[in-house]
């Protein structure tokens, strides 16, 4: 079993302004080495302080702003804290005599930067749900751990307000190592907020003993929200991605993207481009297997534009409603060069080339909520609730049959009053040729977590549920249903478990504590899943049932640029070839999120997501 190292560069710098008292330290929150004389004390004044606060229910992120709805903005003053502060509590900043040497590693985000990233400016009139949209902007990008707008009304003068943008930096530089045996490692380095600009620009290199060529790298740079545009580029490139068909790290993938997010639903356009070419290296097999079964290259090229209908009516008569219209299409092109000799006559999804286009009309209604402990261990997060509908239409020549593709999206959340999370989800898609429906397919689920439970002075409880069903009929060109997704149970291997229906259910209980070491909080979970599988062309009698049962700890230290990290034990009741009835994994760089985008690209539905 693999062993995974994370490594962090951990230090805290802090910004004093004029307007507070900054020479607050919690103690409380501290633990032992506190007192320790000299930097080990000091260190730990920085990174062992921890609030676990009461469970609160969720509120609407516009409501703050509700009572200064067209006041005009006088002035705007950015706020930005150092690492150790708290942008709930401008107040409670941790002082040390560490500063200068964090100045030294950790560039602030340059105010310029913060003010592009603003969907106002001076002289606008306050709109309650612009401004509740900005706030969950600056808390989504990878370089601000926490953000808040505050307005303060001006002295005699009723009609104007001052805004005050708080922000607080993650320590955006990472360093983190997957070594699996002193013959297989792997080494990323990247940093989030390059010399303070917001832009990415990471480096990975791989050594495995066993490859042809044992050293492999990898680049990426993004450029972000140019020129205040929202628009961001990316390039890069990676000599040892794991191949689609075979996971082993040999596929030799280049690309660069163009994007344009809708950040806010008063945006009119968002679209995106991305060209990349994905070429397989024989690194580990013998030339006469790697031919017949594991080479591939393929190109691909991507792009879509969307329209926001109604943009300019919705400003001129300064509604607030939440409602809206959006009109994208979307085209893109695929095309194998080469494939495994064995495929070379016989069709296989895999390798399908595939060209054609899809347009979408979507309709949507999206507010947010703040909460806390949801996925993250005591920030601000953004749950959204509303109501999506979208129709997809458009054609399509997949190995050289043409044709009409028909899909429908439904998606309903929402919090109920006593704070408990619903999201269901409905989609339906069918191709037509020749008007005979061919890959039809169904799925429906449901998603839940309760509210934060309080479970003695130091614990509280949150749990998730997970419930979906899924089919497919008159399957010609499609991949089958599988097991290891997230409608199924992730943690199987694929295998040979290809399904036509699936239904599943699964449930986890999260645990948040008071304690923290070095900034690090834990949070122990408990869970378990069920999936039942009909295998292609079987009644249900014939079907499969495949189950897991565990628990684990995350960890996070919400200052840092790193994920969560988790320790995850199973035990399999059943398995499959390939598989043990225990394993344990230990993920790092886990992404939790909230899904906030307002559209997405016209796509075909996908059942093994």
């Amino acid at each position: 079993m693999k062993q995974l190292l994370t490594i962090g560069l951990v230090f805290v710098s802090v910004c004093i302004h004029a307007q507070f008292d900054s020479s607050y330290i919690n103690k409380a929150d501290t633990f032992f080495l506190v007192k320790k004389p000299g930097i080990i004390g000091k260190l730990a004044q920085n990174i062992s302080r921890s609030n676990l606060e009461a469970p609160a229910p969720a509120t609407k992120n516009d409501e703050v702003f509700v009572p200064y709805k067209g006041k005009q903005i006088r002035n705007i003053q950015i706020i930005q804290l150092g690492l150790g502060g708290n942008v709930n509590d401008p107040k409670e900043v941790v002082v040390n005599d560490l500063n200068t040497l964090a100045d030294k590693v950790h560039i602030t985000t340059r105010a310029a930067v913060i003010r592009k990233n603003l969907f106002f400016t001076e002289g606008d009139s306050i709109r309650p749900d612009l401004m509740a949209d900005n706030e969950r902007h600056l808390r989504e990008q990878p370089f601000i751990q926490d953000a808040l707008l505050r307005v303060i009304p001006v002295p005699g003068m009723p009609d104007m307000i001052d805004v005050l943008v708080i922000v607080k930096d993650v320590f955006s530089l990472g360093v983190s190592a997957n070594i699996g045996s002193p013959e297989d490692g792997e080494l990323v380095i990247s940093e989030e907020n390059l010399f303070g600009s917001g832009d990415q620009l990471s480096f990975r290199t791989l050594y495995e003993a066993k490859r042809n060529e044992p050293w492999g790298f990898g680049a990426n740079y993004t450029k972000r929200n140019i020129a205040g545009s929202f628009t961001d580029i990316s390039l890069g490139f990676q000599t040892y991605r794991p191949a689609f068909n075979t996971g082993k790290r040999n596929e030799h993938y280049r690309y660069i993207r163009l994007s344009k997010s809708l950040v806010n639903p008063y945006m009119k356009f968002t679209y995106a481009i991305e060209a990349g070419q994905s070429q397989t290296n024989n690194m580990y097999l013998p030339d006469s297997a790697y031919y017949a079964d594991a080479r591939y290259d393929a190109n691909v090229i991507d792009a879509w534009a969307g329209y926001n209908l109604g943009t300019n009516s919705y400003f001129k008569k300064s509604r607030e409603s939440r409602f809206r219209h959006f009109l994208a299409i979307r085209g893109f092109y695929r095309h194998f060069n080469q494939v495994p000799d064995k495929f070379q006559n016989v069709y296989n999804y895999q390798y399908a080339d595939l060209r054609g286009g899809l347009i979408t009309i979507n309709a949507f209604r999206q507010d947010f909520f703040k909460a806390k402990y949801v996925y993250g261990f005591g920030r601000n997060e953004d749950v959204p609730e509303g109501v999506n509908l979208s129709l997809t239409g458009g054609y399509t020549d997949k190995e050289q049959r043409l044709r009409a593709y028909l899909g429908l999206d439904f998606q309903r959340f929402y919090f109920k009053t006593r704070g408990d999370y619903f999201n269901f989800t409905f989609r339906a898609s069918t191709y037509l040729h020749k008007a005979n429906p061919e890959d039809v397919a169904v799925l429906a689920s449901m998603d839940y977590f309760s509210k934060l439970y309080q479970r003695g002075g130091r614990w509280m409880q949150r749990n998730f549920f997970h419930f979906s069903a899924a089919g497919q009929y008159r399957t010609l060109l499609n991949e089958p249903l599988y097991i290891n997704n997230s409608f199924g149970l992730a943690e199987f291997r694929r295998g040979d478990l290809q399904s036509a229906a699936r239904i599943t259910t699964r449930g986890e209980s999260v645990f948040f504590n008071s304690w923290s070491f070095y900034g690090f909080r834990f949070a122990p979970f408990v869970f378990g899943g069920f999936s039942l599988l009909k295998p292609i062309g079987a009644t249900w009698a014939k079907s499969d049932g495949f189950s897991s049962l565990g628990g684990g700890v995350k960890s996070r230290n919400e200052n840092l640029v790193f994920g969560t990290m988790e320790l995850r034990m199973f035990y399999f009741p059943r398995v499959i070839a390939g598989m043990n009835r225990f394993r344990i994994d230990f993920t790092t760089d886990l992404r939790f999120r909230f899904v906030s985008q307002f559209i997405k690209r016209p796509d075909f539905m996908s059942v093994n997501q």
